[in-house]
């Protein structure tokens, strides 16, 4: 390390305070975020103990804080200029780029997420017991389902109890398609939900009632099938393989096939097993009966070859066999 660098980590940690109380502008904020972190690296290689590092790190996560609040107090520069990206700097009509003030766009962003973290995260973070994207993650976690709680998307249906078998045929966030003269967009006749939401409430529904062993099969459209295996993975799921229902017909994009296949993923929580596996097809033809309703045949070949209790989150009708949850679940 650059002797002067270590001069100054040794400085810092002497004076961070003051220096904090007197970072009043971004180029302070951010010199403090810099030697901070540097201190900390140098206090880990001559090994001065975690608490040294730990401390270091707290007032560069607090220089960051600062960072962040000047940024999102000042107005937002107009235009852009070669050198970067407009941003908020001052209240002159000819404000500077970030590269011109020594900040990268990634650290713009990262600042303005720690300002805008509340109360309980920020301390959170600053104090190192969350990570910033973990926080990031809470406050979304946090605004979805107070959104949710706000709209009427869902039927207030309580679960009770424990699930062995779970069919999950989310409201993906899609419009559907009108072809009466051209192709036309349109809402569907049951509220979506954002991804967000099908992640959350989702998630923390299966986690409350999902047996310890337990058979998920989660419906997804083509569009949103890399997004499906991600859920699956974040809410602790082993996913095994694809169910595709084969369809007389269905929607074809411009200069592309017809979309007469629709997905099922089968995942599992533990190792739930099957009762038989006579006669049991990943793939299989049935026909439509309505947009988003899903073949009697499936639940008929579930029904047979699985045991326990069934939930089927929604549904858009009653199914024998099974419990159902949703804005239309009977």
């Amino acid at each position: 390390m650059n002797p002067s660098k270590s001069s100054n980590s040794l400085v810092l940690m002497g004076r961070a305070s003051q220096m904090l109380a007197e970072a009043t502008t971004l180029q302070k904020a951010k010199e403090l975020k810099d030697l901070a972190l540097t201190a900390a690296d140098w206090a880990r290689r001559k090994k001065l103990g975690d608490e040294v590092v730990a401390n270091s790190q707290k007032y560069a996560r607090l220089a960051q804080e600062r960072m962040g609040e000047l940024l999102q107090a000042t107005e937002r520069a107009k235009g852009r200029l070669k050198r970067g990206p407009a941003v908020p700097v001052g209240n002159s009509g000819d404000a500077p780029t970030l590269s011109e003030l020594g900040v990268t766009r990634k650290e713009s962003m990262e600042a303005q997420a720690v300002a805008r973290l509340p109360g309980d995260l920020r301390k959170a973070y600053v104090s190192g017991e969350l990570t910033l994207g973990a926080a990031r993650r809470e406050l979304k976690r946090v605004e979805v389902k107070e959104k949710l709680n706000s709209i009427e998307t869902l039927q207030a249906k309580e679960l009770a109890g424990k699930f062995d078998v779970m069919v999950i045929d989310p409201p993906w966030p899609l419009e559907k398609i009108e072809r009466d003269l051209r192709p036309n967009q349109v809402a569907f006749d049951y509220p979506t939900m954002t991804l967000d939401e099908i992640r959350f409430e989702i998630g923390e529904r299966f986690a409350g009632h999902a047996a310890e062993n337990c058979h998920v099969f989660l419906w997804v459209v083509q569009r949103y099938l890399p997004t499906a295996i991600r859920l699956l993975e974040a809410w602790g799921l082993k996913y095994v393989c694809c169910f595709g229902w084969l369809k007389p017909g269905g929607f074809q994009p411009v200069g592309l096939p017809q979309y007469n296949l629709e997905l099922c993923l089968y995942a599992r929580r533990g190792s739930p097993s099957f009762t038989t596996t006579k006669n049991f097809l990943i793939g299989f033809e049935a026909e439509r009966t309505g947009h988003s309703v899903k073949p009697a045949e499936f639940y008929e070949t579930l029904t047979r070859v699985t045991a326990g209790r069934r939930l089927d989150m929604f549904n858009r009708r009653a199914i024998p066999g099974f419990e159902g949850w949703g804005k239309e679940s009977s």
